[in-house]
């Protein structure tokens, strides 16, 4: 039986099963289309919330696509830094 084969001590026991165990993927979702509150009637979060939600979701970038200006380029290049 499998179980005979692990160690009975449960510290070394779910050390080998997590060593069978494959990594997790990484993270390759990103988000292309984040509006902020500077494109009027498509978004309404703040860019330092945006940059907060990205980082506590631990994602590898996002793209804040706001819609007819630029205003919020140079605040989103601070924050996200």
């Amino acid at each position: 039986m499998a179980d005979e084969r692990l160690p009975r001590d449960p510290l070394q026991r779910e050390a080998a099963a997590k060593a069978a165990r494959p990594e997790a993927p990484a993270r390759t979702f990103i988000h292309l289309r984040v509006h902020s509150a500077y494109s009027l009637l498509e978004g309404a979060l703040q860019l330092g919330a945006i940059v907060g939600h990205a980082v506590k979701d631990e994602a590898p970038a996002i793209a804040v696509a706001d819609t007819n200006n630029l205003f919020g380029a140079l605040e989103f290049a601070q924050k996200a830094v």
